[in-house]
């Protein structure tokens, strides 16, 4: 997260240097430039128009203004009333890390039943394929058998695809990625002879194989592999059975069919073999090795050694291997070693020290991460036996990483804009009308994002730290010339209602230049379009209630605030 605020810090702080250099020079240049008096005197048209709307809206205003510094008590008590609805609505929004994004392609792992072979996984990807060429919004897709992408582990029974989508302009609502996915889960969802599913790629590359929930279920006990398989299974079955949950899926598996061979180690010293011949022979006749490399037709190939796969058919014929003992003898590897068939993992994946089951999952429809994750936390301390652990990892680690910091940094906000302001005002009591318009910013963002059911992101987050600037810099417009009006003699009351008359048109003027200026994130599409949409959002709804709250509660609290600070004075004063 620190990564992504630093952008938006660089990012902000230079295009406001370059602004406000802008709005000292050249703008008053261009206003002696471009502004001229009108011959008339008149305006017609729709500025015409436009000005007598304003006028008549301004006018309905100011008594609105009126009534609220003359019963500034009751619109104290409104204010606070608004402002708690925008806190607790800030800690009831669902929580989250990033959205996640239509990246333009997704996997398919694909997982068969304990020692199957490479032919029936081959099979069974072909059925897989007939399914993916049938989808809608593809172009193209890549197969490998084999291989699990997700345990990063060469084995017979697994493979994967790699499915890229048409171009985002392409493609309609229909064929957005989640619609894509689903579709293809329910018909893999048909399949008998094994498992498959599809995943979204992470929402930032590099962090993580997939998008969603994953993490690791830790045998810290040393319980076994046997019985951290059945933890993990019974753990993912919960999960699923939940309604913020779905896709809960592991491919650990513990009970792999496998051949374990026992050396005879007496034996070898008593035949004259060396260890070294016994290693090499298996791993020669069976595990291969490389001989060299040649050039043929302008192409470099290797070339390794193994036995033919005639020789490699059934586990008997191990022990039909011959090897050399020191006296030049050929030996078979039966007089030596001991073929035995047991039950053991595919593979094994330490996490953190500790031997562990990968679990992925995805939110439930309407639910964010954050709300998915606190689901999987409270089943791991209700159904976790005491010998197991849960950790999060990818883009779920990173997720938990940042949760509870930003609270710091919106609060550092709001301090450095009123340490700001104090500095300049001179005067402690100032900016706190500035600052109280903040709580009005975030009520339109909490009523923003729940209407377009998002969660609060790092992208929200975002949104809310320059909601903050937005806001205040709104109510300086306002307070700045109040403050001059009363400087001038004007009571606290006057000075207050002829700023609001003369900031009217100036505030809604630069609001809605703003407002209308991020509609392109609301309307966002194409490839981070889900990221954009959240800023935007954001944004859109904290601006929209802030500019309207703002016009009538700063020019209130501004009052509040000075006859609070007068009487102070004057108290001060006598004592």
């Amino acid at each position: 997260t620190g990564q992504l605020f630093k952008q938006f810090a660089v990012t902000i702080s230079i295009a406001t240097v370059f602004s406000t250099i802008h709005a000292l020079t050249l703008s008053p240049a261009l206003c002696g430039i471009l502004l001229r008096p009108s011959k008339t005197g008149v305006k017609k048209g729709f500025f015409g128009w436009f000005n007598r709307s304003m006028e008549t809206t301004k006018t309905g205003y100011l008594k609105v203004v009126n009534q609220a510094l003359r019963k500034s008590m009751i619109g104290l008590l409104l204010f606070i009333v608004l402002a708690s609805v925008a806190f607790i609505g800030m800690g009831n929004l669902p929580g989250g890390f990033v959205p996640q994004e239509d990246e333009g392609y997704c996997m398919v792992n694909v997982l068969l039943p304990e020692a199957s072979s490479l032919e029936r996984t081959q099979a069974f990807l072909d059925q897989v394929n007939e399914i993916i060429s049938e989808a809608d919004g593809l172009r193209d897709y890549l197969t490998i058998s084999g291989y699990s992408i997700l345990d990063g582990a060469a084995i017979p029974n697994a493979g994967f695809s790699l499915m890229v989508f048409n171009n985002w302009d392409d493609r309609g609502k229909e064929e957005h990625q989640s619609a894509i996915l689903k579709n293809l889960n329910m018909h893999f969802s048909k399949l008998k002879d094994g498992i498959a599913f599809a995943f979204p790629m992470p929402s930032l590359p590099g962090v993580g194989l997939s998008g969603g929930l994953v993490m690791q279920v830790q045998d810290r006990g040393g319980v076994g592999l046997s019985t951290l398989q059945q933890v993990a299974d019974e753990f993912m079955n919960d999960g699923n059975a939940q309604k913020s949950l779905e896709g809960m899926y592991t491919t650990f598996r513990a009970n792999v069919p496998q051949l374990f061979i026992d050396i005879d180690r007496d034996q070898v010293l008593t035949k004259n073999v060396a260890m070294s011949s016994v290693f090499n022979a298996l791993q020669y006749y069976y595990g291969s090795v490389y001989i060299n490399d040649f050039t043929y037709m302008n192409r470099v190939f290797q070339v390794k050694a193994q036995a033919a796969p005639k020789y490699r058919i059934d586990a008997d014929q191990i022990r039909d291997m011959e090897i050399r003992n020191r006296d030049g003898k050929m030996l078979p590897l039966g007089s030596v070693i001991a073929v035995k068939e047991i039950l053991g993992p595919q593979s094994i994946t330490r996490y953190n020290m500790y031997p562990s089951a990968k679990i992925m999952g995805q939110p439930g429809e309407g639910f964010s991460t954050g709300q998915a994750m606190a689901t999987v936390e409270d089943m791991a301390n209700t159904k976790l036996p005491a010998s197991m652990g849960l950790e999060w990892t990818e883009l779920s680690y990173q997720e938990k990483a940042a949760q509870g910091g930003t609270n710091m940094i919106y609060v550092l906000a709001i301090i450095l804009v009123y340490l700001v302001l104090a500095a300049q005002y001179e005067s402690w009591s100032i900016p706190v009308s500035v600052c109280l318009s903040v709580p009005t910013a975030l009520l339109g963002a909490v009523i923003a994002l729940n209407i377009g059911k998002m969660s609060m992101d790092i992208y929200g987050q975002v949104g809310i730290v320059l909601l903050i600037g937005l806001c205040t810099k709104t109510a300086i417009l306002i307070v700045e010339f109040a403050k001059v009006e009363h400087d001038e003699g004007k009571s606290v009351f006057d000075a207050a209602m002829s700023a609001a008359n003369l900031r009217f048109r100036a505030v809604l003027m630069t609001a809605f230049s703003f407002i209308l200026g991020v509609l392109p994130l609301l309307l966002a599409s194409g490839a981070g379009a889900e990221s954009r949409k959240v800023l935007g959002t954001t944004v859109f709804g904290g601006m929209l209630v802030a500019t309207i709250a703002s016009l009538i509660f700063v020019p209130m609290l501004y009052y509040i605030v000075q006859k609070a600070a007068g009487k102070r004075s004057k108290a001060n004063g006598s004592e």
